[in-house]
């Protein structure tokens, strides 16, 4: 066993393990979620990952190197550690211990999984040339994948918005759709031998982004997509971008209406709503009321429940030093930003989680969070680095 696992160390390429990894880990969670519901399997998707990533660690791991040092991950396991020291104080009961497991389940095992095949690796960069024409290729399948799975399969929430069965919530879906839309447009370029699946791949993301009905996918691959163009575009492109898009929003809420278009802005008014009861509570301004305390709090009820902003519920269960802790993370993340991939699906997601989602429903958020702090260290400039164009008309 232990020859035929040295003869296979021998033979992988540790660059496309990565991508495997990554690919595993971010974009495949949604499509199993909706493979195994279909077909009766009662697998937990993330489970089915950690597991094959277990696996694969057990062949390409055979010792473990220097750890790179890192100012993003330091930071971000002191924020983690703090997060879970509230469960030392809340109120909550159920609440508090199902935000606690769905984070070690949702981030924290994939982040450790990717830091031991970083740790047995002697090299600790990334090769995004290649990493980037893998994510494209998946991306491409997925969409189309789930295009055709959601004509079959769709199904509706209460509000009309549509998901795939196993997907239980639209939010979750329309950021998936978003994702691999944005790897489209960040990874790919228009050329004559792809128009038609590039054009049509990208109705097909807007039209599911639509039939999702969440606005806050959509406006987080505009705004991303806006500062990936500032790199490459004059300043009259840009301008003449913002327009069009401005003048598509404002078409669509003359003339399309539909949930992403509605004009009562109803999900806005209660998200206000919600902002609203943190001016009346009184609570420990400094740790916070502990993890999963919100919905106790305010309604009563011990259930998982968020104020669909990661700030707000950083500072109320976890005080200011949970909103500081964020805080340094992303002043690291941003202080070191580099033209890549990963940075910008960061971005994607840490706009979206401004608007909706949890602790555990931000999930790729820091994952992403932790592997850029290899992304930002890499060596490779000419693959992480952008063509600038003169502004200066």
């Amino acid at each position: 066993m232990i020859n035929a696992k040295n003869n296979f160390q021998k033979m992988i390429d540790r660059k496309i393990i990565f991508n495997h990894f990554f690919s595993l880990i971010i974009l495949f969670p949604v499509i199993l979620s909706f493979v195994f519901k279909i077909t009766g399997l009662p697998i937990p998707s993330y489970l089915f990952v950690i597991i094959v990533l277990l696996i694969s660690l057990f062949f390409i791991s055979n010792n473990l190197l220097t750890i790179s040092k890192s100012g993003l991950k330091l930071a971000f396991f002191a924020f983690f550690i703090w997060i879970f020291y509230s469960l030392s104080y809340t109120p909550s009961v159920f609440a508090s211990k199902q935000k606690a497991i769905e984070i070690l389940y949702n981030t924290i095992f994939p982040v450790l999984l990717i830091e031991v095949f970083f740790l047995s690796s002697k090299s600790k960069t990334i090769n995004f040339k290649s990493l980037e024409t893998h994510l494209l290729k998946y991306s491409y399948i997925l969409l189309w994948f789930v295009f055709f799975s959601y004509l079959l399969f769709r199904k509706a929430d209460i509000g009309g918005r549509y998901t795939l069965p196993g997907v239980d919530n639209v939010i979750w879906f329309s950021r998936f759709v978003g994702m691999l839309l944005l790897i489209i447009l960040c990874c790919d370029k228009l050329k004559k031998s792809n128009y038609i699946l590039y054009f049509c791949s990208i109705i097909i993301a807007i039209f599911l982004l639509f039939g999702s009905g969440s606005r806050g996918a959509i406006l987080s691959v505009l705004i991303v997509y806006l500062i990936k163009q500032s790199y490459l575009m004059s300043k009259k492109k840009i301008f003449l971008l913002i327009t069009s898009i401005g003048l598509f929003i404002t078409i669509g809420f003359y003339f399309i209406g539909g949930y992403v278009f509605e004009t009562n802005f109803y999900s806005l008014y209660a998200r206000l709503d919600l902002f609203e009861f943190f001016f009346d509570y009184d609570f420990q301004y400094l740790k916070g009321t502990g993890i999963g305390s919100y919905s106790l709090s305010f309604f009563g009820e011990d259930v998982v429940y968020y104020p669909h902003n990661i700030f707000l519920e950083l500072f109320f269960e976890n005080g200011l030093i949970g909103v500081f802790l964020f805080c340094l993370i992303l002043f690291i993340f941003f202080s070191s930003f580099k033209y890549n991939i990963i940075c910008f699906l960061v971005v994607f997601y840490f706009i979206a989680s401004l608007a909706s989602g949890d602790l555990p429903g931000n999930n790729n958020l820091f994952i992403l969070l932790f592997v850029s702090a290899y992304a930002n260290q890499s060596t490779l400039k000419t693959e992480t680095t952008p063509i600038r164009y003169d502004r200066s008309n």
